[in-house]
């Protein structure tokens, strides 16, 4: 869904074991501990499998987990989650120091509609007496926000008060846009994502959790991202966390990474936003820019994305396995 996830990072679908347990940082912005094992080599062109094969249970049980996992995302036609983000860019802070973090809001709606805003953004500079990190904004970096209709893939500069549009290939409209990492998140087909990944799951750290971890097949892909991690809640199959290894990662050389945190996450909204909408006219996803910003309109270039100024046994289908 549009590039609109270096910030929630392509995701590929990945669950190494990394831990998002929350750590006191002296009033700053906290992070989760991500202790993640070694990358290795950049996938090659045709991509072969990164971790030894499924045993025949664990095939049984990964497929009854993402059958049940799109039995429930079947139901979405709305979707939307408070996220706290994490950056991880090893020359802009030290490693193990987050060099950005963020909070914001991101929204999906069926088939093809999605939005991904950054409302707050911090940056890392530098370290106190104690040695803490420090984190302040930054003129005129408010974050990324952006917009896709379906036909059009909208991104809001509010720095500049300016809105380009860029209007989106037949091949890629409709369902199609909605290819990319976020899909997974909010919109799981389970054929789709065994073709296109290598995917296991992996025991989780806490109780009441599925992790799963996902290594794109295709060259395609893998120019996105090497892997992604996910983490869902066992009994509503919703979104708790995410986090994205792009395709040069590497954990002694190259530790960067994306860490997402998702809070307030509704299913087909509640009444208390459906009313507001009927009454005030409000939109679940607003494309319209501020009357006085500047309109951009281009094509979309497919050749160069735009920056994104970024299972169990024979149980009945849909039925998860038993949390672990």
């Amino acid at each position: 869904m549009m590039h609109l996830i270096r910030p929630i990072g392509m995701l590929g679908l990945l669950i190494a074991a990394t831990c998002l347990a929350q750590q006191p940082n002296n009033g700053q912005p906290q992070r989760p501990s991500t202790t993640t094992p070694a990358a290795g080599n950049t996938p090659p062109q045709v991509a072969s499998q990164p971790f030894p094969a499924l045993t025949a249970e664990q095939q049984a049980r990964l497929d009854q987990l993402l059958s049940a996992w799109e039995t429930s995302s079947n139901s979405t036609k709305r979707l939307s989650a408070s996220f706290k983000r994490w950056q991880f860019r090893p020359l802009q802070a030290p490693k193990e120091i987050h060099a950005t973090w963020a909070r914001g809001e991101v929204k999906y709606q069926a088939p093809a509609q999605g939005m991904y805003r950054v409302e707050e953004m911090l940056f890392f500079n530098g370290f106190d007496p104690e040695k803490a990190p420090i984190y302040k904004k930054q003129a005129n970096q408010p974050g990324e926000w952006w917009v896709c209709t379906g036909k059009e893939l909208l991104e809001f500069d509010r720095a500049n008060k300016k809105c380009e549009i860029l209007e989106l290939p037949p091949e890629m409209q409709g369902t199609q846009i909605v290819s990319s990492p976020l899909p997974f998140v909010f919109n799981l087909h389970a054929q789709e994502m065994k073709d296109r990944y290598w995917l296991q799951e992996l025991p989780p750290k806490e109780q009441g959790e599925y992790w799963l971890e996902a290594w794109p097949k295709h060259q395609k892909d893998r120019a996105e991202f090497l892997k992604v991690m996910i983490i869902i809640d066992a009994k509503q199959f919703l979104p708790k966390a995410l986090v994205l290894f792009p395709p040069n990662f590497d954990q002694r050389n190259n530790p960067e990474r994306d860490v997402y945190e998702f809070t307030d996450v509704q299913r087909n909204g509640n009444l208390f936003s459906k009313a507001m909408e009927g009454i005030f006219g409000q939109n679940f996803i607003d494309v319209s820019p501020p009357a006085d910003w500047k309109i951009i309109r281009n094509k979309f270039n497919t050749g160069t994305p735009p920056k994104m100024a970024q299972e169990q046994g024979n149980l009945p289908p849909g039925q998860a396995p038993q949390n672990r």
